[in-house]
């Protein structure tokens, strides 16, 4: 079983519908799981979609039951999570790869940001290079993933900026 925390965000969710749709199964560990249903729809019953938060270390056991390999995609950029980046980021990414090392997972794909460094004057890539460090002190084998941008969150990092200035 893997598990995908995050899996209703864009990368996260094409993530989902790859694995489900070769036959893997797949489970989805979603703070809202009426947005989740809407959002996977169209992979109906062939994954599996868990309430939890990763904000909320309580939450994370019962998604972690039968799991090999765990997806981190969270990311509290923007806003969109009470706590943001710090929250999300940061302590959430920490509980999760905490409770995955706990319950025994063997691989962990952490979802991180290009050139992420504890020095970098960029918070969110701060915010994944700590979470890259948290994963690199477990016994669990990891893979990061560190993509160069998305356009929605540099738009969110320049669009205020562009929309107050000009």
């Amino acid at each position: 079983m893997i598990l995908v925390a995050g899996g209703t965000g864009l990368l996260d969710r094409d993530v989902v519908g790859r694995l489900a749709g070769r036959g893997i199964p797949v489970r989805v560990l979603t703070r809202d799981v009426a947005l989740g249903r809407h959002v996977l729809a169209p992979l109906g019953d062939r994954v599996e979609l868990v309430a939890g938060d990763v904000r909320d270390p309580a939450s994370l056991d019962p998604a972690l039951v039968g799991v090999d390999l765990v997806v981190g995609a969270v990311q509290g950029f923007g806003g969109r999570a009470a706590g943001g980046m710090r929250a999300v980021d940061i302590d959430g990414n920490r509980n999760l790869i905490d409770a995955a090392a706990a319950a025994g997972v063997d691989r962990f794909v952490l979802l991180s940001i290009h050139n992420a460094t504890a020095t970098d004057p960029l918070a969110l890539s701060r915010a994944k290079a700590a979470a890259e460090q948290v994963l690199a002190a477990t016994p669990m084998h990891r893979t990061l993933v560190r993509p160069t941008a998305y356009m929605e969150t540099w738009a969110e990092v320049v669009g205020d900026p562009i929309m107050e200035s000009g």
